[in-house]
């Protein structure tokens, strides 16, 4: 029997596979200002939280327009075409599993929370979920002061609680919470990127019941 009573989910790229909508739009948004387009191994390599330092490695001059904007343009875009995305493969097995098994599940995202909300709302996963964390605007900035702050009240120890993600951030967010982290190869950065963080890694969703099993 595993020692987690409860996984936090990362969504974009971890549950939701929405990585080639993300270079789509945002590569829409780069011709639109002759820019580079974005290609996904690119997108990969430099895609980071918080998403203004992308920003500026795809060459948006914010002298020329506000950061802001340019966030709120790629989520105006990106929100109703996520719909059509897919889950990831795995997903709902595993929610299943998970759920079945007594452990509660959370989704903490850098998404604005009423985008998260219809997301979740959309796929007919909300009764996977005990609570969904979200920030309170649409700038992809740290999701780490609302997990904190979360988890201080949540009535679980650190090492009671799980994170499951596929960045970098997501790496950083479960060492500042004191929790475990297993990362997913297959979302929105590099597997090299990944691989270098030295957590211990999944390469599908399927093999985290491997990996609660054995513990």
């Amino acid at each position: 029997m595993t020692k987690y009573k409860c996984l936090i989910w990362d969504w974009n790229g971890t549950l939701l596979d929405d990585l080639q909508l993300c270079v789509e739009v945002m590569s829409n948004m780069l011709k639109e200002r002759n820019l580079p387009l974005l290609t996904a191994e690119r997108y990969g390599e430099i895609f980071g939280f918080p998403v203004k330092g992308y920003y500026t490695k795809l060459g948006f001059n914010f002298e020329e327009e506000h950061f802001e904007n340019i966030s709120e343009e790629f989520i105006s875009k990106y929100q109703k075409r996520s719909l059509c995305a897919n889950l990831n493969e795995g997903s709902i097995l595993m929610l299943a599993y998970i759920k079945e098994k007594g452990i509660k599940q959370v989704i903490l995202s850098a998404s604005q929370i009423k985008n998260l909300e219809q997301q979740v709302n959309h796929f007919g996963i909300s009764q996977y979920f005990d609570k969904l964390l979200g920030l309170d605007h649409c700038h992809a900035t740290s999701k780490v002061e609302i997990g904190r702050e979360w988890l201080s009240k949540s009535g679980y120890t650190n090492k009671e609680v799980l994170l499951v993600g596929d960045t970098a951030h997501d790496f950083e967010t479960a060492e500042e919470l004191g929790c475990d982290c297993v990362l997913y190869l297959g979302g929105h950065q590099s597997r090299e990127r990944i691989l270098k963080l030295g957590a211990p890694v999944i390469e599908s969703l399927y093999e985290l019941e491997g990996y609660l099993e054995k513990l």
